[in-house]
């Protein structure tokens, strides 16, 4: 017999999900420049569930190639008063690192992605 599973609980607070519509207009605007190429890893989170000892930590919300001008760019998505976490500030570290053509921008609005373009 199937387990019967207890009706999920409801919220106490509203979710803010800001950062998460932020991340569609960022998406939807790059995507418009047909040399930009830009997406998520989706389900990054999840996709190791068997085994996350490989899995990036802090890895930006959006990733983007500019074929024009061969940059690679890590975006990740903040509110106003938004804050990188620990990870979120080591995985930075290591982009900046790189230097050159790969770039890393905190984005708080679709005005901060159009140098990406």
């Amino acid at each position: 017999l199937p387990v019967k599973r207890r009706p999920r609980s409801k919220e106490t607070k509203p979710r803010v999900m800001s950062e998460k519509a932020l991340e569609w207009d960022i998406l939807s605007f790059l995507n418009r420049h047909p040399h930009v190429h830009a997406g998520k890893i989706e389900g990054s989170a999840g996709a190791f569930t068997y085994n996350t000892y490989w899995m990036w930590e802090g890895i930006t919300d959006i990733i983007a190639f500019n074929l024009t001008t061969k940059v690679l760019w890590f975006v990740e998505c903040k509110s106003e008063k938004g804050i990188l976490t620990r990870k979120q500030q080591l995985f930075k570290s290591y982009v900046e690192a790189m230097g050159g053509n790969v770039r890393y921008l905190i984005a708080r609005s679709v005005d901060d992605v159009r140098q990406v373009t």
